[in-house]
């Protein structure tokens, strides 16, 4: 231990006196990495518990229309908006159900190793933090949105894997000097950043800004913008099919609400200025960061939020897109704490843990943003029992939507589905087609695929408690 200055100030012996009560760097390590494999532990147990027994209607968006039982790409609309590389990729799996399934794994396997890059990425920003790194794998671990999306047939769980793995290659790459870069971080981040733009839409919005905010905030390392210019020039490709199909729904208006819950991860709502005291926290990290990666890390969530900001305000942003936000907000919140020193900066952590875990927001998302549809697996069943032609006769589905779940469940069971017309399944003598309107229900047999409605004035004839089947007049 090195000898104290004589010519220091009191206040400052004092403080450093007290740092030396304070557990030692070692110790505050194996904390914080005995914390993280908890984390990650209960983060397999939570995906576990809440991946759907069977396909959902979100997830049927990446399937092609009824009765051709393939998985579509570049031929859908729906990815007019979505990019096409995670359909993609298992649309060369000819067997179909096989497909949809290896599509789950590899999302879910995906979403937990984003788990454990966070909390590198993490650990790099905060100039080697184990604890900062557990508090952001926390974060990330237990998210509801981000969980759920991550164990479904969407490119959630591989667009947090993907990046988060960037930020880690950027911390890294920022916390060395500029003549000392590892050529092999520096690969892996350009690559990582060219499939950002295929992962997801929104990287568009989100590597422009970030681009502006690095040129201005970061002038010393604008050596990093070259893997901006590169996917740029790979995403031509994806930019001219999304302008081609023109698919941009009109936004359904509170821009700056939304903006701000993708940007928080809901932790701060749109309305009223709470989420003023947090930003301005944020900002005036960045400006006090001596960190070159801190204030990377910060200027990326800078860019999440401006990106979002944007697409509300000129698009339909779905509840799902608020898991794009986790990882950049997991990171920047132990960074933006990082500013503070010795015992204050582990002060911090643990008033920040207990706020965003106190502020967890379960109440106040419906079921299906946090967990499967319920009615999945009672649809799921209803096609099993179709392939063993134990219903007959023409059935009404509603809802609609749900009829698109029934037609790849039956797929699924390797059932000969036939589409004599459009809004019409043939299974053996089972006939099937879609209604919209539950006043106004077809006469025959009628399935209610919902948990929640129910049929007035037709007469129950059994079924399941979300797969409830009427006789109608």
């Amino acid at each position: 231990m090195k000898e104290d200055n004589p010519n220091r100030p009191e206040g400052w012996r004092a403080a450093a006196a007290a740092d030396e009560r304070w557990p030692a760097a070692h110790t505050r390590g194996r904390l914080g990495l005995v914390l993280f494999w908890a984390v990650f532990a209960l983060a397999v147990w939570l995906r576990w518990q809440i991946r759907g027994p069977a396909i959902s209607s979100d997830e049927c968006a990446l399937v092609g229309p009824p009765g051709r039982g393939s998985i579509g790409f570049f031929n859908n609309i729906e990815w007019a908006r979505n990019s096409p590389l995670f359909p993609f990729v298992f649309s060369f799996i000819p067997n179909f159900a096989v497909a949809l399934q290896w599509g789950r794994d590899a999302a879910t396997i995906s979403g937990l190793a984003a788990v454990a890059a966070v909390y590198l990425a993490a650990r790099r920003a905060t100039g080697g933090d184990a604890l900062s790194g557990a508090l952001a794998s926390a974060i990330v671990a237990f998210d509801p949105v981000l969980a759920y999306e991550s164990v479904t047939f969407r490119p959630y769980g591989i667009w947090a894997l993907v990046e988060s793995w960037r930020l880690a290659c950027l911390c890294g790459l920022l916390a060395e000097s500029s003549d000392t870069i590892r050529p092999h971080v520096w690969n892996r981040f350009v690559v990582l950043t060219c499939l950002l733009p295929w992962t997801h839409y929104a990287s568009f919005a989100i590597l422009a800004f970030e681009a502006v905010l690095f040129a201005i905030l970061l002038p010393a390392r604008r050596w990093v913008l070259k893997a901006h210019a590169i996917a740029a020039v790979t995403a031509l490709p994806l930019i001219a099919f999304v302008v081609y199909m023109r698919n941009s729904p009109d936004p359904t208006g509170g821009a700056l609400g939304r903006a701000i819950e993708i940007a928080f991860a809901r932790h701060v709502g749109g309305h009223g200025w709470r989420w003023i005291f947090p930003f301005l926290a944020f900002v005036l990290a960045i400006v006090l960061s001596g960190s070159t990666a801190a204030r990377a890390v910060l200027t990326h969530w800078l860019a999440i939020g401006a990106a979002a900001l944007l697409l509300s305000a000129t698009t339909l942003v779905r509840p799902a897109v608020t898991a794009l936000g986790v990882p950049a907000f997991a990171i920047a919140v132990p960074t933006a704490i990082s500013v503070l020193r010795g015992r204050a900066r582990y002060v911090g952590l643990a008033a920040a843990s207990l706020l965003v875990f106190a502020n967890w927001p379960f109440a106040h998302l419906p079921p299906r943003d946090y967990g499967p549809a319920r009615e999945a697996a009672d649809i799921a069943a209803f096609a099993s029992d179709l392939r063993r032609e134990s219903h007959r006769g023409t059935w009404n589905v509603f809802p609609d939507w749900n009829f698109m779940v029934l037609n790849v469940d039956l797929h699924m069971n390797g059932a000969h589905v036939e589409v004599p017309a459009p809004d019409l399944m043939q299974v053996g003598e089972a006939r099937l087609r879609p209604f919209r309107d539950l006043t106004k229900p077809p006469p025959g047999h009628v399935i209610i695929f919902s948990c929640n409605d129910q049929l007035a004035g037709c007469t129950a004839t059994g079924g399941r408690s979300c797969a409830k089947t009427y006789e109608c007049p």
